[in-house]
C-alpha cells in the first residue's frame, strides 16, 4: 500500500468512526463507545495507540480545527502542564457525569463535551498538549503504547536528522537524539503522519 492508498484508507476509517460516535450519542448509547475504547486499549498491547491514530473523534475533531487555525492565521499559544492533568481531567469526567445522575437525573454526554473541547483547544493550543496531558481516554492507552509489540519504529542508519518527522507529529512523540530521530512508543498515537513525511523511509510501522 502506498502513501496515498493509506492516506485514503486513514480518511475513510475516521469518516467511519466519526459517523459511529454521532450515532452512539444520538441514540444516548455511549456505553459501546466506552466498549469500542475498551477492546481498543486492550489492542495497544498489540498495535500501539491506533484509537487514538485513527478512531477518536477528538483526533478527527483537532484535525479539522488545526486546518481552521492555519487558514485563518491563529497564533498556536504556550502552556506548561503537569504530567498528572490526565488524571484531574479524568475525575473531572466522573464528577460530570455524577452531578448529571444525581442533580439533572440524565446521563450527561462527557464525551460528546470532549468531543467539543477538543476542537476548541486545538484552535490556541497544540494538538499534542491534549494528546499528552489533557485527554483521560490516553492513561490507559499510553500504557498499552509503550507496552506494545508493534509500532512505528526508526531506522537509525537511514535516519538523516531532517527534523521532518518532528514537525509533523501530532503529539510530540519524536525526539531527535545524536542526530537521530526517536519515537516514543507511549505517546506515539500510530498515525503515520512521520512515515508520510520521512525523505529515507528510515520509519516503518513494525514489530
Amino acid at each position: 500500500m502506498n502513501r496515498k492508498q493509506k492516506h485514503y484508507v486513514q480518511l475513510t476509517i475516521e469518516i467511519i468512526a466519526l459517523v459511529l460516535f454521532v450515532f452512539t450519542v444520538l441514540r444516548g448509547a455511549m456505553v459501546l463507545w466506552l466498549a469500542l475504547y475498551g477492546v481498543s486499549v486492550i489492542l495497544s498491547l498489540f498495535f500501539g495507540r491506533f484509537y487514538c491514530g485513527y478512531i477518536c473523534p477528538m483526533q478527527t475533531a483537532m484535525k479539522v480545527s488545526q486546518r481552521i487555525k492555519g487558514k485563518i492565521k491563529l497564533t498556536t499559544l504556550n502552556t506548561t502542564l503537569l504530567r498528572y492533568l490526565p488524571f484531574v481531567s479524568l475525575l473531572i469526567a466522573v464528577l460530570i457525569m455524577i452531578a448529571g445522575q444525581k442533580t439533572l437525573h440524565v446521563q450527561l454526554p462527557v464525551l460528546l463535551i470532549y468531543f467539543v473541547l477538543s476542537f476548541l483547544w486545538t484552535l490556541g493550543f497544540s494538538s499534542a498538549a491534549w494528546h499528552t496531558y489533557l485527554c483521560p481516554f490516553s492513561i490507559l492507552l499510553k500504557t498499552g503504547g509503550k507496552r506494545s509489540r508493534r509500532h512505528y519504529r526508526v531506522e537509525s542508519s537511514t535516519c538523516i536528522g531532517c527534523r521532518k518527522c518532528v514537525k509533523v507529529c501530532p503529539a510530540n512523540a519524536i525526539q531527535i537524539v545524536d542526530r537521530k530521530a526517536v519515537i516514543d512508543p507511549a505517546l506515539c498515537i500510530s498515525c503515520g503522519a512521520c512515515a508520510e513525511t520521512c525523505p529515507t523511509t528510515a520509519i516503518s510501522y513494525t514489530s
